[in-house]
């Protein structure tokens, strides 16, 4: 997420969501001067078995080019933007397009269609994230939309989150934004037959000062242009990140996700899955390391 160009692969349905998720697509490319943006519509049409022509499907088409250009005319002013069509099952040829065209990024609605509840991660978005090389900034149909001037980064501390810190470091020095770095922790809630805690009274203490101890030592070594600020937490990673959104007025959460040695598809995780769905921001979700399998 640098100056230098940026190509940015947009899905729509032509939904209310999917026009919020375009809007922030054109603020972000507002950062790199060489950006372009794909907007991509995938005609996912039923054809019942019936032979070809049984279907009047032509109108439709039409229409849907139609409001593509609209759609790349309505931002022309501010950014470059290229209508594209395909067909085929909406997630994987996200996907596939996105690949196909060098894309550094998708940025999506994570609902189309209406869906039963804020709380149901659309199913295309659900394949994108699970299938995608590149990172997926998801766009709530209710999140706040802002220039992202805070940018909140989620680290376990270990190497699957590098991806995630990296992209994070990258867009906040775009955008001469702030980053905020967290690291949520979490002891079992173990307790012996009499009811006492199994930890001794200072192991809360003990592990925070370690989690902070590692996470100045990741973040001392990096040559980084910009404000940063450092959040050691106990409690759970989302719960934390939704309070800092809150508090500190986050416009923008990063979080890695994890990967399967030998697989194709990325295991998304709960922390960002939860965050996906329920942000109160846009959530950007960055392929982080494999695991062995």
């Amino acid at each position: 997420m640098d100056r230098m160009a940026l190509t940015i692969l947009c899905p729509t349905d032509f939904t209310r969501s999917a026009d919020r998720a375009l809007r922030y697509a054109v603020e972000l490319a507002q950062g790199a001067p060489e950006a372009e943006i794909v907007v991509l519509h995938v005609d996912d049409l039923p054809t019942f078995g019936l032979p070809a022509g049984s279907v009047l499907d032509e109108p439709l088409r039409v229409a849907w080019r139609a409001r593509l250009d609209d759609l790349c005319e309505r931002f022309s002013d501010r950014a470059h933007l290229i209508a594209a069509t395909k067909r085929g099952r909406p997630g994987a040829e996200i996907v596939a397009h996105a690949e196909r065209i060098g894309a550094q990024l998708i940025v999506m609605s994570t609902r189309g269609r209406p869906a039963l509840s804020a709380a149901i991660l659309g199913s295309v978005t659900a394949d994108v994230l699970h299938e995608s090389p590149v990172p997926v900034l998801t766009v709530q149909p209710e999140a706040r939309i802002d220039r992202p001037e805070r940018v909140l980064v989620m680290t376990d501390l270990g190497a699957a989150s590098e991806p995630a810190l990296a992209m994070a470091i990258g867009l906040a020095e775009a955008r001469g934004a702030t980053l905020h770095v967290l690291h949520a922790y979490r002891l079992p809630a173990y307790v012996l037959p009499d009811g006492a805690p199994i930890f001794a009274p200072e192991t809360e203490a003990t592990v925070r000062a370690r989690a902070t101890a590692r996470l100045d030592a990741l973040l001392g070594g990096r040559d980084v242009s910009v404000a940063i600020r450092r959040h050691v937490e106990a409690g759970a990673a989302e719960e934390s990140a939704a309070r800092l959104v809150r508090e500190e007025g986050i416009d923008l959460v990063v979080v890695g996700t994890r990967g399967r040695a030998g697989l194709r598809r990325w295991v998304l995780g709960s922390v960002a899955e939860r965050l996906v769905r329920t942000c109160e921001v846009p959530v950007m979700v960055v392929r982080g390391g494999e695991e062995e399998s």
